[in-house]
């Protein structure tokens, strides 16, 4: 999902905050190694970890806030007619 740019942008417009994108696809891997590592003194405490994070991207906000809270009232309004008629 991080490797799609409009999926990035759009969710840093609907959360209204940036987003970073991870220069190591598999960071997943890579914390589950950092988390073993940490468990045999071979890495420090999160903090330190942290200081290495470099983004490959960041996605900033562009949507405004007025239309962020309309479409997210459509999709809360979407998800109540899905709803009713299941019921």
């Amino acid at each position: 999902m991080t490797a799609n740019g409009w999926a990035m942008q759009r969710l840093a417009d609907i959360l209204g905050e940036a987003v970073e994108v991870a220069a190591i696809l598999e960071t997943t891997s890579l914390g589950a190694a950092y988390f073993a590592g940490q468990a045999v003194g071979f890495y420090g405490d999160n903090a330190t970890l942290a200081e290495t994070w470099t983004p490959a991207k960041v996605y900033e906000p562009a949507m405004g806030a007025a239309e962020r809270e309309a479409r997210y009232a459509g999709w809360l309004e979407a998800v109540d007619r899905v709803r009713s008629r299941g019921a």
